[in-house]
């Protein structure tokens, strides 16, 4: 007699001998079903290849006496573990993350993502990263994929071109989508005479329509926005609007 659990493709099987006789001593002989053998009490086996075995053992004792005892293992097969494709995305911006074969998924480095713990996570990295996720399917079989998220350095932003600071709580202030990401972010604003009537380095995305202490009249105003580590300018119209 004998006991063996199932593996998953990779792993070694380690069959438990429990043959037994009233006295006397035994002799073994293993056929694992895959044209490999053994002799020793208590083997241990690698398949090379996934699927249903027939194992047989034949215990023999010393008046050769014979008795036969066959179980079945099972070899999983790996999940077909996949991380997407390697994709591209502007520093400061986010991209999907769609990992699939399994059951369960954990991904790594955890920096930069939403979830590590989800097949799909969002993933917003500040540098070329390769996300590794390890699949699980459902007989506890582990598999391994890497997908590239390359960022590239384009300072990509995007200005609103209308706010209402009228201290509601809904779009009071002038906002720069992916501003936080260049500290060194020159923001200048402008009247329609060419004055300047906002300029500040780091903007943080506050500014509500002020020069100084004084409240600016509704009405279109341009900006001009530049960077210390690159030649690229935006340049805009904006609008402030004060419901009343």
């Amino acid at each position: 007699n004998f006991t063996v659990g199932n593996v998953c493709e990779g792993f070694f099987i380690e069959p438990a001998n429990l043959s037994e006789i009233a006295s006397g001593t035994l002799t073994f002989a293993w056929d694992f079903g895959d044209g490999n053998t053994s002799v020793s009490a208590n083997p241990v086996h690698l398949y090379e290849a996934p699927g249903i075995y027939t194992i047989t053992l034949a215990a023999n004792s010393g008046f050769n006496c014979l008795d036969v005892f066959q179980r079945q293992v099972t070899v999983y097969e790996l999940p077909p573990a996949s991380a997407g494709h390697d994709t591209t995305v502007s520093k400061g911006y986010s991209v999907q993350l769609v990992g699939s074969g399994g059951v369960s998924y954990s991904w790594s480095p955890i920096a930069g993502l939403s979830n590590s713990e989800i097949s799909a996570p969002i993933a917003t990295p500040l540098e070329t990263t390769d996300y590794e996720v390890l699949v699980t399917d459902q007989y506890g079989c582990q598999n391994l994929d890497t997908v590239r998220v390359s960022v590239e350095e384009d300072f990509r932003l995007v200005a609103n071109n209308v706010f209402t600071p009228d201290d509601n709580g809904q779009n009071d202030s002038w906002v720069i989508r992916n501003v936080e990401t260049f500290g060194d972010v020159n923001v200048r604003v402008f009247d329609r005479f060419g004055t300047l009537i906002f300029q500040e380095t780091a903007y943080q995305n506050d500014w509500r329509g002020t020069r100084g202490n004084d409240i600016l009249p509704d009405g279109t105003y341009f900006y001009v926005i530049t960077f210390s580590a690159s030649p690229r300018t935006y340049n805009g119209a904006l609008t402030i609007i004060r419901n009343r």
